[in-house]
């Protein structure tokens, strides 16, 4: 029986390849860990991000609502504090954010928030990353220069179906309730036009279009010739002006229409009919 010496022992295990690859993964396993943990922790971070400003966002412009309806700044405050708290509170304890800081600059009617967010780590806290802060910021006014809306209304035939038409009404009714409201600002109206435009057929809008444009729903028209005013005739216009009730399915004129005219169509030639000047 022979016996290693122990410098021949010491000179083994120096030789000895087995088990490198172990060492090897084992010191690198913490930085794998931290740069994946890194990349998962900013992808989160950023979807997080992009939720607070939808609700910075929407916080402003629900506070520049409130300052067109008059309300004091503490007041905006107050409501859009609350509404940004209970926004974010939804994405869960692992966020949380400071108060946000909300400005009215003076001689504007701008609204502006900055508020900064803490996000919670998860596989980044290996290496001391706890939180990754980011910063949010908003603005809003809610001066308008001029608003102009365009309702295109189909009115054919195939809305008579299923309440269809009926809901059309009610829609456009809500729709101008909420652009002109009864205790808008005045110069809410002063800087808000609506026009109205039908599909296939005309709109009788009644009293409303008259309370709203100001103007009556029957009017005299009068066309500019040469620099000189043509008069309006009773029952048609001059050769350079005039105004037909076409056949939509023979593209051919039926009758000429002056002021005055009173034409009465039948119900199932509704479709059939439209007016061109």
């Amino acid at each position: 029986m022979t016996f290693l010496t122990q410098p021949k022992r010491a000179r083994s295990i120096c030789r000895n390849r087995d088990g490198n690859v172990a060492m090897i993964f084992a010191l690198s396993i913490i930085p794998i860990f931290a740069v994946a943990g890194l990349a998962i922790d900013f992808q989160n971070t950023t979807s997080r991000k992009v939720k607070v400003q939808a609700a910075i966002d929407a916080s402003v412009i629900a506070g520049a609502r409130s300052m067109q309806a008059g309300a004091s700044e503490d007041e905006i405050r107050l409501e859009m504090n609350s509404y940004m708290e209970n926004m974010i509170s939804v994405e869960g304890a692992s966020l949380s954010c400071d108060e946000a800081d909300i400005i009215f600059p003076q001689g504007t009617q701008d609204i502006q928030v900055d508020i900064t967010c803490y996000q919670q780590t998860t596989l980044s806290a290996i290496i001391g990353k706890d939180v990754i802060e980011f910063d949010v910021s908003s603005t809003s006014t809610w001066g308008i220069a001029k608003l102009d809306v365009a309702f295109m209304l189909d009115v054919s035939g195939s809305m008579n179906s299923n309440n269809r038409l009926s809901n059309l009404k009610t829609s456009t009714h809500e729709a101008l309730d909420i652009l002109l409201p009864e205790d808008a600002l005045p110069e809410i109206i002063e800087n808000t036009r609506i026009a109205m435009s039908t599909y296939n057929s005309m709109v009788d809008a009644g009293d409303f279009f008259e309370d709203v444009a100001g103007v009556p729903k029957t009017r005299t028209y009068s066309h500019e010739i040469g620099g000189e005013v043509s008069e309006p005739q009773e029952g048609d216009f001059d050769d350079n002006f005039r105004v037909l009730l076409w056949d939509a399915d023979t593209d051919q004129p039926i009758t000429e229409i002056g002021d005055g005219s009173v034409v009465s169509v039948a119900e199932n030639q509704r479709d059939d009919l439209s007016i061109t000047v």
